[in-house]
């Protein structure tokens, strides 16, 4: 009695200590249960449940050359340890947010940054996500940690990036599958770890990149970039040499990465490398997955990409009627050639409905095809079963632009347009699992003198 006494004192911290002990370890319990009850176990299944084995090896009647836009080198990517992260994107809402998608810990990152910089005013969101492979491609090479920089809608009726058309990263692309193949980090944890003082910036251009500066980063992700005087010019980004240029900067931002190029072997396997990682978002797979429920009676379908840019500038864009109704006239004369050469490919393959994309201004070109195929067999978005689960999100513009090419992505044959961007995201990952894509201008049935006029 007299020694519990005698050391009373240390007799209460040995049992104030194990106390704490106790309330740690039940506290870890507690949270892990939570963990599961709010976000379960999840499975992603980054195969596609297309199977092309089927017209792979056919021989037709029609000799078509196989669509590969803007072939450009791509690369193998290092194998290394990734954080997984979860996709925050909403089920039935979309997100405008410009914060609070955190995914990761910043104290556990330990890789350094790299921010794809986007050219601001300019280039629609296919362009985006084009520079975005270059960038998920320089990370990989790098050993960098990719900052999830968001998109923005700039195209169709809308113009100028603000922060009204901003779309965050997740809401566009499966971050799960993407964290597959390299880190990850938030435009939030870029901020927080990152300064003007300790980002490096390569551009190839300082006028330009001073505007994205200001107007982009600086007001809209209050992120500070470096001045001009700060910033490194080069006209083509040699990979190898890349990190001794910058001297191993912690953050590093490369500018409007399309149209930079890449100074690297084996380019192209690169870039289909990260394509395959690059899938669309679950959201937008699953309203894709309800549009298509008895779609074409579950039977293979042709889609096509309509978009006539000859057109569309001087009729929508510029209301110029002179050269709008010139254009017009071409059109005219091509247009029957299209939808004919379109009617015929669909029977020689035995496909029976036909689903156009297409700018709301040019939505007439459905009643072209309703002349030589049953009206019924011709659709468009709008002809899709849109429920309460999908409607909100449907009338989002950028949404909708997603899930047309997921649409396009999963189709038989994917006719695409030239010079779209759009049609290009399309074609890329279609190529990659050897999906039949062509260009609606080489169609056999299209005369070669009116070929100009489809551009």
């Amino acid at each position: 009695m007299f020694l519990c006494w005698k050391y009373r004192k240390w007799i209460l911290l040995l049992l104030l200590l194990s106390s704490v002990a106790v309330l740690m370890n039940l506290e870890r319990h507690v949270s892990a249960s939570i963990t599961s009850m709010v976000y379960g176990n999840t499975h992603i299944n980054t195969h596609s449940t297309d199977s092309d084995d089927s017209i792979q090896h056919k021989k037709y009647n029609v000799e078509l050359n196989m669509v590969s836009m803007n072939k450009s080198p791509t690369l193998i990517g290092h194998t290394k340890k990734t954080k997984k992260v979860e996709n925050t994107a909403l089920n039935g809402s979309y997100s405008t947010r410009v914060r609070g998608q955190s995914i990761t810990n910043v104290a556990n990152i330990t890789a350094p940054f790299l921010l794809g910089i986007q050219r601001s005013d300019s280039g629609g969101q296919n362009n985006q996500y084009l520079a975005m492979e270059k960038v998920i491609v320089m990370a990989l090479l790098s050993n960098r940690t990719l900052v999830m920089t968001p998109f923005f809608l700039h195209g169709g009726h809308v113009r100028g990036y603000s922060t009204e058309h901003m779309r965050q990263f997740n809401d566009t692309f499966d971050v799960k599958i993407l964290n597959e193949l390299l880190p990850l980090a938030t435009v939030d944890e870029f901020r927080e770890k990152c300064t003007s003082k300790e980002t490096k910036v390569v551009t190839w251009n300082l006028s330009a990149y001073q505007r994205s500066k200001e107007k982009l980063f600086d007001s809209e992700l209050e992120i500070r970039l470096p001045d001009n005087d700060d910033v490194i010019m080069m006209k083509k980004v040699d990979i190898h040499r890349l990190e001794e240029i910058v001297n191993h900067a912690p953050c590093l931002g490369i500018y409007q990465s399309s149209r930079s190029r890449l100074q690297v072997n084996n380019t192209e396997e690169m870039l289909d490398k990260v394509r395959t990682h690059l899938r669309r978002s679950a959201n937008v797979r699953n309203v894709t997955d309800r549009l298509l429920t008895g779609f074409c009676g579950g039977k293979p379908y042709l889609a096509m990409h309509w978009r006539n840019k000859s057109a569309e500038m001087p009729c929508y864009f510029q209301r110029d009627a002179n050269k709008c109704n010139k254009v017009k006239s071409q059109l005219s004369e091509v247009v029957p050639n299209i939808t004919q050469a379109v009617a015929k490919l669909m029977k020689q393959r035995n496909i029976s409905c036909l689903y156009i994309s297409c700018p709301e201004w040019s939505l007439s070109i459905l009643d072209h095809f309703s002349k030589v195929l049953p009206s019924e067999k011709v659709f468009s978005l709008r002809d899709l079963p849109v429920n309460k689960d999908n409607t909100g999100i449907m009338k989002d513009y950028y949404f909708k632009s997603l899930v047309e090419q997921e649409i396009c992505y999963r189709s038989e044959i994917f006719l695409a347009a030239r010079m779209s961007s759009w049609s290009e995201f399309v074609v890329n990952e279609r190529n990659i699992n050897h999906k039949r894509t062509y260009l609606i201008r080489q169609l056999p049935g299209v005369p070669e003198y009116k070929r100009p006029q489809l551009i």
